[in-house]
């Protein structure tokens, strides 16, 4: 088993982005998972979508997108 990348966490740790088995999760506050899609592009049309525009501009910002 591939082990989890961590592209993105907030500054809690209540919320994360990993990559894993080359799918992008998404975890939540509530401890849900949801995948991402298998690129960035995926995970930032997700993020989009769902009004995570806040999560977009940071890691664009950090070269991320």
């Amino acid at each position: 088993m591939e082990p989890m990348e961590i592209i993105w966490i907030n500054d809690d740790s209540k919320e994360a982005i990993v990559k894993h088995d080359s799918t992008y999760l998404f975890q939540d506050g509530a401890m849900s998972i949801y995948d991402m899609g298998k690129s960035l592009l995926d995970v930032k049309e997700v993020l989009e979508k769902i009004g995570r525009e806040d999560i977009v501009e940071e890691l664009t910002g950090n070269g991320i997108l």
